[in-house]
């Protein structure tokens, strides 16, 4: 059954920077390496790599007036997704963008971008 993605919330290292509008990015790459050769024949042949690249998260939302860090380490996160059957998104990473907007007559709003690094699981809770 499709749910859909309220009640989803971000724990972020040094704390939240406001309220959650959108996540985006969860998941992973595992690229392929080619072993095709001289004499293979019909099509090329390929084995999975031994790393995955879990990518970047995107989130957005309205900012409360207090600056991610940004720092030069990593730092644990975790992302609770849904209210029908809850998933947890969790592993290491480091903020690699942050900025605000301000528009006029309406919220102030944030976005940044978490670098996944190392291994990031998925667990139902």
């Amino acid at each position: 059954m499709a749910a859909t993605g309220n009640g989803s919330s971000i724990t972020l290292a040094g704390g939240a920077v406001g309220t959650v509008t959108a996540l985006s990015g969860i998941g992973g790459n595992r690229e392929s390496i080619d072993t095709s050769h001289l004499a293979t024949t019909g099509g090329r042949t390929f084995v999975p790599s031994d790393l995955v690249d879990y990518g970047e998260i995107s989130v957005e939302g309205h900012w409360d007036g207090t600056a991610p860090q940004i720092t030069g380490s990593t730092a644990a996160y975790s992302i609770t997704i849904g209210t029908t059957t809850t998933k947890v998104w969790s592993g290491s990473g480091f903020i690699s963008s942050w900025e605000s907007g301000t528009p006029m007559d309406d919220l102030i709003s944030f976005s940044l971008t978490i670098k996944c690094t190392g291994t990031w699981t998925l667990a139902t809770t």
